[in-house]
């Protein structure tokens, strides 16, 4: 399993996996899966908890490792309609910085003043938003409009970190309140609202389409119990899957992408397709730890996976179209 790749920081991966490490399904059934053909050269893909084959990244045309330059670990998290994708890379001396890849090339993206700055989503107008430290503590969130920063922080709040926005220009994070209790946020035109399922202890919001869906994850007290879920018009609906799991992506189709944790304790990703109802995982050759993060309205997915020296590498699965 992942930890916290920075352990002087609060780093927002962190954060988004410790769910997977410490909750259990709550009350929820498994979904049965189905092959996913991605284009015309297919990527190994698996039930979930089933194994599977792996096959070779060189020769799969729609799969790209992204690495940046002189990085030891690269992550991608988001990624828009025009295929421009965010994410955070660690240098060789252990610095965090964000980063846009667009047209093959990786654009920096630094907070000024910062010491750590981590991409977590964009639009399609090529607004970013994500994540920021000063100090080796608790970040503070941002969005990056056209070269200008703007800082995000939830009312009264330690610490927020923004991690999905839409093209309505609506973000979606979460924030540590004066009890270090972590909430879910939607912030709407500078207004703030919390979003937390009942009873949640701690809540984890993931992504926001067009449609202002949101996916999460949250758990309740003690956190050894957890669940996801997708929030929409003032509803939760549990996310019904019988492994432990979290929830990063929603496209305006409804596909949501994520991770699970298998009884063999690794991490994995998936794609949930709701047209046909299944759940769709793929191997990444080698790969103890995956994870599937953004997802477009084509179903091209943008994630992060680990090698077998535990080096991260992000990738990204190109498609044309959903199913």
């Amino acid at each position: 399993m992942i930890t916290g790749h920075t352990s002087r920081l609060r780093p927002l991966t962190f954060l988004l996996t410790i769910f997977l490490m410490n909750a259990n399904a709550v009350g929820q059934t498994q979904v049965p899966s189905q092959d996913l053909r991605f284009d015309s050269t297919p990527v190994q893909e698996r039930a979930p908890g089933n194994g599977g084959t792996e096959f070779t990244m060189a020769s799969n045309p729609n799969f790209l490792t992204l690495r940046h330059p002189g990085s030891n670990h690269t992550f991608a998290f988001g990624l828009n309609n025009l295929g421009m994708i965010v994410g955070e890379y660690i240098d060789a001396a252990g610095t965090p910085f964000g980063f846009v890849f667009s047209a093959g090339k990786f654009t920096t993206i630094s907070y000024p003043g910062s010491v750590a700055t981590q991409a977590q989503g964009i639009n399609d107008l090529g607004e970013i938003v994500g994540s920021y430290g000063v100090t080796f503590g608790f970040f503070q969130g941002f969005s990056l409009k056209n070269g200008v920063f703007s800082q995000i922080s939830y009312p009264g709040s330690i610490a927020t970190y923004a991690t999905g926005i839409n093209n309505l220009g609506e973000i979606v994070g979460i924030y540590f309140d004066q009890s270090s209790h972590q909430h879910g946020f939607l912030d709407s035109g500078g207004v703030y609202t919390t979003i937390d399922p009942p009873n949640s202890a701690s809540t984890l919001l993931g992504g926001i389409n067009s449609s202002g869906e949101i996916v999460g994850s949250y758990c309740v007290s003690p956190c050894t119990q957890g669940a996801s879920f997708t929030y929409s018009n003032g509803v939760f609906t549990n996310f019904n899957f019988a492994l432990p799991n979290a929830l990063y992506g929603i496209n305006t189709q409804g596909f949501l992408s994520g991770a699970f944790s298998p009884a063999s304790g690794s991490q994995s990703d998936f794609v949930y397709d709701p047209t046909s109802g299944k759940i769709i995982s793929f191997d990444i050759g080698g790969s103890s730890d995956t994870a599937a993060y953004g997802i477009n309205d084509k179903c091209s997915v943008a994630g992060f996976f680990t090698d077998p020296r535990a080096n991260f590498y992000g990738f990204y699965i190109q498609r044309d179209s959903c199913p």
